[in-house]
Parts: C-alpha cells; sequence; structure tokens
C-alpha cells in the first residue's frame, strides 16, 4: 500500500510539474509571439488612394486673394490598417510631355483652411478626402504657374514615413481617377 500511495505521490508531482512547465512554455511563448502577432496584424492590410483628374481655374483664389490661374485637384485615401499612417513633403511637379524635364514645383495648399499641406494624417480604418488647389507658385512665379498648365503631365510628389519618395501621377482634365495602394509595407 505504501508503494501504491509512493508510485501515486510520485505520479502527481511529475503531472504537477509538467503542468507547471507547460504554463511557463505559454506563458513565454505568448510573452514572445503575442506582440509580434500583434504588430503584424495592425499593419496588414493597404493604404489605398484615388487622385481626381487636375482642374485649371483662371480665377482661382482663396480669401481675400487676388484671382488669378491656378488648379484643384481631390485626394481620397482609406487606411484598411489598424494604425494612422501619412505622407509629408507634399509638392506638385509638373512634367514637360516630351521631354519629361521639370518644368515647375509647387507646394499645394489645403482649400479649406488656405495652409501648405506639408503633411496628411491618414486615421486607422477611415477615409480621409482633401481637396488640394496651387500653392506658392500661384502668386509667386505666375508665369510658371502658365508653363504648367500646359505642361501635359503632373505627379503628386510625396514621402511615406520611412523617408522614400513615391511620385503618384495627377490625371488631366476629364480623365479617369488614378486608384492604387501607396507601395510598400513602410507606411
Amino acid at each position: 500500500m505504501a508503494t501504491a500511495m509512493l508510485a501515486s505521490l510520485q505520479d502527481t508531482l511529475v503531472g504537477g510539474a509538467l503542468a507547471i512547465a507547460g504554463a511557463l512554455v505559454g506563458a513565454l511563448v505568448t510573452v514572445w509571439l503575442g506582440p509580434r502577432y500583434s504588430r503584424r496584424l495592425q499593419r496588414s492590410g493597404k493604404v489605398r488612394y484615388r487622385l481626381s483628374d487636375l482642374v485649371w481655374d483662371d480665377n482661382l483664389k482663396f480669401g481675400n486673394e487676388k484671382p488669378s490661374l491656378g488648379y484643384t485637384f481631390y485626394i481620397k485615401v482609406f487606411n484598411e490598417r489598424a494604425l494612422g499612417t501619412g505622407i509629408r513633403e507634399v509638392d506638385v511637379k509638373f512634367l514637360d510631355a516630351e521631354s519629361k524635364l521639370a518644368i515647375a514645383t509647387d507646394r499645394p495648399r489645403d482649400t479649406w483652411d488656405g495652409m501648405h499641406a506639408d503633411y496628411l494624417n491618414f486615421p486607422a480604418q477611415q477615409w480621409t478626402v482633401k481637396k488640394l488647389m496651387a500653392g506658392d507658385l500661384k502668386n509667386d512665379a505666375p508665369e510658371k504657374m502658365r508653363k504648367a498648365k500646359d505642361c501635359g503631365e503632373a505627379l503628386l510628389v510625396v514621402r511615406l514615413p520611412l523617408g522614400n519618395k513615391y511620385e503618384i501621377e495627377i490625371p488631366e482634365k476629364g480623365a479617369e481617377p488614378t486608384v492604387r495602394p501607396l507601395p510598400g509595407e513602410e507606411h
């Protein structure tokens, strides 16, 4: 009987030790893999954008500005991710249609407040819609603005959060909108 009790006690101790070891291994795996899986899950999904066509207006004005030649376009972005992201250093670059050389570069402004669109934030799992308009070129260099209107090609140039530069073609007036995801996994 004593040996049976001893064997039972031994089985209980071995079972308890295995249970404790299993719990420790489970906790370590959860602590180690949990945050990695959570971060990966938060970063899954794409940041999709849609650019409207570039519309030129000979009498564009904001607030008390004198009307002059300028452009407007919409950028609509849906961030599918569980984390917010954004773009920075937003510029519009006008290229000669034949030579592909830059004619002018402009920092667009937000039509809502007239401030330069130096950055655009995209909250998690939400749409962001901005209407952008002509920036510095409109008033500082009207001759460059006229050349830009006749150039034939415009690009939205942005930097992603880790610094990579990305150029997005802005469709000409009447053309289909550009619809694509932003590249890579860095935003």
